[in-house]
């Protein structure tokens, strides 16, 4: 965790006990809070101080938390923790209240696990919550429920709350015909659907009109602006998924992050102002200083800020369709709170990191150019040969980058083929110690887990580029990792003993690839 002045000097550093997955939030006062995930340990919710001394700790019974904090009027906190991985959709978790001066619990409720942008609070301090379950829940300040709604899509997008007290929501899954941006009644009733051509999991940004702007996942890769009532003002497509949240600036500029590597501006019409190039994709959301600087951070380990519009692109005009939203309502029943829980916090000593230097590569020098005389043929007669086939493309592709000891990688994911029947799909990579899952957004989990499960069908062509977001350990300079990916039949497990076994003929084996890469310096 660290802590920077606007000048980018480093003010402070704090060595967590996990790894800080879910975004840091700030209250009213100026303390900084957030979560820890600690694979089979015990996660962690920190509170500091704004001169990075802390506050209190609360350790949890869990490996997770990965929900952002978000605070109402009187300074309590709101928060969810699960106890495994996010992406399992058959967790539950606690939602909990925390009193801000010791991090005391206040009341829980149970639930299916939260994602990690968290929850929304509205004028009257109630608090709306997506979960990865497929249910949005609203709670009264007390934790009582309110209502409820099954969304039929994940909800990985945190609510948003208009100032009529409207509330929008995005859900859905990549490879799921479920995906939508909803909007609900402060009564729990839908308003309306708009359906998108992949997952909404960017928090929707509400300007001072109550226009809705938000962004769509992989297949989709567009940013959407609606009008209150649901229908299209306009959309720009990037080049890649959208998953960060949009912010919008005092003259109603639109500033949001894509994963082809650029931060993108929009002027509130729909028209191109600016983009900005990193090097690697933009999975986290953009912020604005009070100087209306531009902050954020890319999977190329740089934090950007920029202060001014940097030189312009070619302008694109963004598109136009007229699909509309869809109204229907349902309800669902109404849950019971479960009892209180207390965790107990304890305190940990700070410790400060200190960031290290890269080396600058230095070109090969190339050798020098040799003259070979060339021999003189007679001309003979050569018989007409048949072309050879063409080589057939793999239905499923797995492509890693390269391999280097103490840096991160890339994985890319290609499939040329229809899916026409259920399956559960895999992403997965062996190294001589053990094996791990891929989730998609980068998550890696130890063992043998499908990303998705039961998926009906799904169409061709689809790519994807995965960063995982662990470093690949100096220990394994000049070791291999094997790759692999599978579509494999719905609830079915491939009768082998070792991955290594398995191949494209293997039985309930759909399609699947894998590939062996040795690390480098």
């Amino acid at each position: 965790m660290r802590s920077f002045n606007s000048n980018g000097t480093l003010r402070w550093a704090f060595g967590l006990s996990g790894l800080g997955n879910g975004p840091a939030a700030i209250d009213s006062s100026g303390h900084i809070y957030i979560g820890t995930d600690d694979y089979g340990g015990y996660a962690s919710l920190y509170c500091f101080n704004s001169n990075g001394t802390t506050k209190w700790q609360l350790n949890w019974g869990s490996d997770y938390t990965y929900s952002c904090p978000v605070f109402d009027v009187n300074g309590n906190i709101y928060i969810g923790n699960s106890g495994k991985h996010y992406s399992d959709p058959e967790i539950e978790s606690d939602f909990l209240s925390l009193n801000a001066e010791d991090g005391s619990t206040r009341w829980s409720y149970h639930m299916g696990p939260v994602n990690s942008c968290g929850a929304a609070l509205d004028q009257s301090t109630r608090i709306y919550i997506a979960t990865l379950n497929q249910d949005l829940y609203v709670l009264n300040s007390n934790g009582t429920l309110g209502w409820s709604y099954g969304l039929n899509g994940e909800g990985f997008s945190s609510p948003s709350i208009d100032s009529n007290g409207r509330a929008y929501v995005g859900c859905g899954r990549e490879l799921s015909d479920s995906r939508y941006l909803r909007a609900f009644n402060t009564n729990g009733t839908l308003l309306w659907s708009y359906e998108t051509d992949s997952s909404v999991n960017s928090c929707p940004a509400i300007d001072s009109n109550n226009r809705i702007y938000f962004g769509a996942m992989t297949g989709d890769n567009n940013v959407y602006c609606l009008n209150s009532n649901g229908s299209l003002s306009w959309s720009y497509k990037t080049g890649e998924t959208v998953q960060g949240h949009a912010i919008i600036g005092s003259d109603g500029k639109v500033y949001v992050g894509a994963n082809d590597n650029n931060l993108y501006c929009f002027n509130s019409t729909g028209s191109f102002s600016w983009s900005y190039e990193c090097g690697l994709s933009i999975y986290a959301s953009a912020a604005m200083d009070s100087s209306g600087r531009i902050c954020y951070g890319s999977l190329d380990n740089v934090f950007y800020v920029i202060d001014q519009a940097p030189t312009q692109t070619p302008t694109i005009t963004p598109t136009w369709d007229t699909r509309t939203p869809t109204y229907t309502a349902t309800e669902t029943p109404t849950l019971t709170p479960t009892p209180t829980i207390t965790p107990t916090p304890t305190a940990t000593a700070i410790s400060t990191i200190t960031p290290t230097g890269a080396p600058t590569p230095v070109p090969p020098t190339p050798a020098p150019a040799t003259s070979t005389p060339t021999a003189q043929m007679s001309p003979t007669s050569t018989p007409s040969a048949t072309p050879p086939a063409p080589t057939p493309i793999p239905p499923l592709i797995v492509d890693p980058g390269p391999l280097t000891a103490g840096e991160r990688f890339t994985l890319g994911i290609i499939l040329n083929e229809n899916i026409t029947k259920p399956f559960d799909f895999y992403l997965l990579a062996e190294t001589p110690a053990a094996v791990y899952t891929i989730y998609l957004n980068g998550k890696i989990k130890k063992g043998i887990t499908p990303i998705f499960k039961n998926v009906l069908k799904f169409n061709a062509p689809y790519f994807k580029t995965v960063s995982p977001r662990v470093m690949i350990p100096a220990s394994m300079k000049g070791k291999t990792i094997t790759f692999y990916t599978a579509v494999i039949d719905a609830g079915k497990k491939p009768p082998i003993k070792k991955l290594s076994e398995l191949t494209p003929n293997t039985l309930y084996v759909i399609m699947m690839d894998k590939k062996t890469v040795m690390v480098g310096q």
